[in-house]
C-alpha cells in the first residue's frame, strides 16, 4: 500500500499456511488491495519457477532466518532481490541484493520502489544473482560439513 511505483505492482505470496491468513486477508481488505495481493499457498516447483521468471523483484522481509533459500532462489533465477538486513541475509545476498530494515515499513517500501524504478539497478542485480547463487550448493555445504567434523575429530585426537 505504501509503494509509489507506477504502474502499481502486484504482491504474490506463495508458501505454506502460517496461521495468519485470516489476519492478513483482513489487512489486505482494509487497505483495499484485494486486486493486487494474491495469497497462493503452497505451489509446486514448476509454478514457483514461473513466478521467479515473471517477477520484477523478490522481496524477503525476514526477521529471523537460518539461511534464506528464497533469496538464493531469486538470485539463481536472475530476479532482483531486496531483503532484510538482519540474520543471514547479507551473508547470503552479498553484493547481489539490496537490503532494508524489516522493522521499518517505510524503508521496505522505499527500497522496493528504488529497485523497481531503477532499470540499471535491476539489471545489475539480475546479472549478479546467478553467480552469487552458484557459490552456494548442497554439495559444497556437505563438503564443508565433513571438513568441519574432520577438523573437530583431529583436534580431539591431538
Amino acid at each position: 500500500a505504501r509503494l509509489k511505483h507506477e504502474p502499481p505492482v502486484d504482491l504474490v505470496l506463495p508458501g505454506y499456511a502460517s496461521g495468519a491468513e485470516d489476519e492478513l486477508t483482513d489487512q489486505i481488505r482494509a487497505l483495499g488491495l484485494e486486486d493486487r495481493v494474491q495469497l497462493l499457498g503452497w505451489i509446486d516447483d514448476a509454478d514457483m519457477d514461473a513466478l521467479f521468471a515473471y517477477a520484477e523483484l523478490v522481496a524477503f522481509p525476514s526477521l529471523a532466518e537460518g539461511f534464506g533459500l528464497p533469496v538464493l532462489e531469486g538470485m539463481d533465477h536472475g530476479t532482483p532481490v531486496a531483503t532484510s538486513n538482519l540474520s543471514s541475509m547479507p551473508e547470503v545476498g552479498g553484493d547481489a541484493a539490496v537490503y532494508f530494515d524489516p522493522y521499518d515499513v517505510d524503508d521496505i517500501a522505499a527500497t522496493i520502489d528504488r529497485v523497481l524504478g531503477d532499470p540499471e539497478l535491476r539489471a545489475k542485480l539480475s546479472a549478479a544473482g546467478p553467480p552469487r547463487a552458484a557459490e552456494f550448493s548442497w554439495e559444497r555445504a556437505a563438503e564443508q560439513t565433513v571438513a568441519a567434523y574432520g577438523s573437530v575429530l583431529q583436534a580431539r585426537s591431538a
